[in-house]
Formats: structure tokens, C-alpha cells, sequence
């Protein structure tokens, strides 16, 4: 269990020092945590967040695992790596799209507007 641990830990450290993308996420994370805590969020609001933010990590990282993955099997292009990667980046993208409208709708609420 140690293990396997530390080594999700390096998978994590890799892909926060080798993927643009994992940074952004990181820094906007960080940024959105920060601001949470002037705005003195219920439990059930971090509950939320972390949720949220946990899923776009999540799918970035499954994501950049399998664009590694195909990139090691081929270097040719092939149109069932590029669905693959194609696939895998929409789930990022649909868990971006989460995350704001689920920050949309706090913010409504928050303001009265719901």
C-alpha cells in the first residue's frame, strides 16, 4: 500500500512538472481554494469543490497517462490513437465545463440570483 502510494505520488510529481496542462489546473486550483476561503463556504460547499476540482485532476491526469501510453506503442499516426486521445481530452473537457457551471450556479446563488 506504501508503495503503491509513493508511487502515485511520483506519477503526480511527473505530470505536474512535464504537462502544461496539470500546472494550469494546479495554479487555477490553488487560485479558486484561496478565494474560497474569504467566502466562507458551508461543508457541504467544499464538499463540492474539492469534488469538483478532483475531477477535472482526475480526468487531466487519465488523460496525459494515455496520451503517454499511445505515444509510446506508435509514433505514426494512426486515426485510433488520435480517437483515443481525442476521447480522453473530451472527458477533460466535459469536467471543465462542470466545474464552471458548478461555479456559475454557486455564484447565482451566492448573489440571489437563483
Amino acid at each position: 500500500m506504501f508503495e503503491s502510494s509513493v508511487t502515485a505520488f511520483q506519477g503526480l510529481m511527473f505530470a505536474l512538472r512535464h504537462q502544461r496542462s496539470v500546472k494550469a489546473i494546479a495554479a487555477i486550483a490553488i487560485i479558486v481554494t484561496a478565494v474560497s476561503a474569504f467566502l466562507k463556504l458551508t461543508a457541504v460547499e467544499y464538499m463540492i469543490l474539492t469534488t469538483t476540482i478532483s475531477l477535472v485532476f482526475i480526468t487531466e491526469l487519465i488523460n496525459s497517462g494515455l496520451e503517454y501510453a499511445i505515444d509510446l506503442v506508435t509514433e505514426d499516426y494512426h486515426d485510433l490513437a488520435k480517437a483515443a486521445k481525442d476521447v480522453a481530452a473530451a472527458a477533460v473537457l466535459l469536467a471543465c465545463v462542470n466545474a464552471v457551471l458548478v461555479g456559475a450556479i454557486w455564484l447565482m446563488g451566492r448573489l440571489g440570483w437563483m
